[in-house]
């Protein structure tokens, strides 16, 4: 049995992937074999609600966020024309600037302000959406186009559904027999709006076909169709940041609130029990304690043998020496002339 033993573990030293094994060192790391999608239908709301969370609530979570926001679009990300004319160029540029403050369907802001909310949500969720709404000429605007911002969460991950002769709707994207992106089922309403204004319900979906949707999101591994929050790598360790800071300073709070005060009545002391008996306020003879300025405070470690510090007024916490007072002769009494 041992000779057996020691062959099989022979085989699998020499295989050559230590990272492929399952001993003691490896086991504690989870693996699956799960495919990404299949993942983000059944993780991808959670992780969402978690990393919106913590975005907002966590302030490392919120400084990281202003950071990408900066160092992904900055003060907006402006396109240059490229007709050849100049005078066409010019043109171009000057309807575009007038374009950039009417590009927000929702009257927010402007062209670039919604590039900042873009690079928010990415942050957040991973992803965002952009409709192409196409407006009348009566409506007055510089181009008959705008944009709307979509969040991540009116795309449900858990709509999805076989339609037969190759097409099928997953995580909310209808995919032809093909694979091509052929059109986008949106929640009419957010899911987790508890009013209904338009009386629609929260379930009721609207289908947008593909050509009309900006779909953004980072797909860093192949094959995948939504994305992850960029905080997904952070989530559970800023978490527990945060319950830590919460712990401590809770703690140090509870601490702040204690006092102690430690009184005597002065009738309810006995002379040996007082440390400041024998004080000029209380009778004393020449073998009581030393008056209460005479006290003296036991020397620190590093002091030279016999040395004390003369303590005026002040109790002595750790030790208190006293010393007989020498004795002097008595005083004439003074009396009036």
């Amino acid at each position: 049995m041992a000779e057996a033993s020691k062959t099989r573990q022979r085989s699998r030293s020499a295989s050559g992937f230590e990272a492929g094994l399952t001993g003691r060192r490896l086991r504690a790391i989870p693996t699956t074999a799960t495919a990404i999608n299949s993942q983000i239908r059944r993780y991808g709301k959670n992780i969402v609600a978690h990393s919106r969370y913590l975005a907002t609530n966590n302030p490392h979570a919120s400084a990281a966020k202003d950071a990408f926001i900066a160092a992904f679009v900055g003060t907006g990300i402006k396109p240059s024309s490229l007709a050849e004319k100049a005078d066409a160029k010019k043109a171009i540029a000057k309807l575009f600037k007038r374009w950039t403050d009417e590009a927000d369907a929702d009257g927010l802001t402007d062209f670039y302000g919604m590039q900042a909310t873009i690079a928010a949500e990415m942050f957040e969720a991973g992803e965002c959406f952009v409709r192409l709404r196409p407006r009348l000429k009566s409506d007055g605007l510089s181009v008959p186009l705008q944009l709307q911002l979509l969040p991540s969460e009116l795309l449900p991950t858990d709509h999805n559904e076989v339609l037969g002769a190759g097409w099928r709707i997953e995580c909310g994207i209808e995919f032809d027999a093909i694979g091509r992106r052929v059109a986008y089922w949106f929640l009419r309403e957010h899911p987790g709006e508890q009013i209904g204004f338009k009386n629609l319900g929260s379930q009721q979906k609207t289908r947008v076909p593909a050509d009309e949707i900006l779909h953004l999101y980072r797909p860093i591994r192949a094959g995948r169709i939504r994305g992850v929050p960029h905080t997904i790598a952070g989530i559970i360790t800023l978490a527990m940041i945060d319950f830590y800071d919460d712990a401590e300073l809770e703690r140090k709070r509870t601490a702040a609130l204690f006092g102690a005060f430690v009184t005597r009545p002065k009738d309810d002391v006995e002379d040996e029990d007082d440390i400041f008996a024998g004080t000029p306020e209380s009778d004393h003879d020449d073998n009581s304690a030393a008056p209460r300025d005479q006290l003296l405070v036991a020397p620190p470690p590093h002091s030279p043998p016999g040395d004390c510090a003369s303590s005026s007024k002040v109790g002595c916490v750790r030790q208190t020496i006293t010393q007989k007072r020498p004795s002097e002769p008595t005083p004439p009494s003074r009396r009036a002339p």
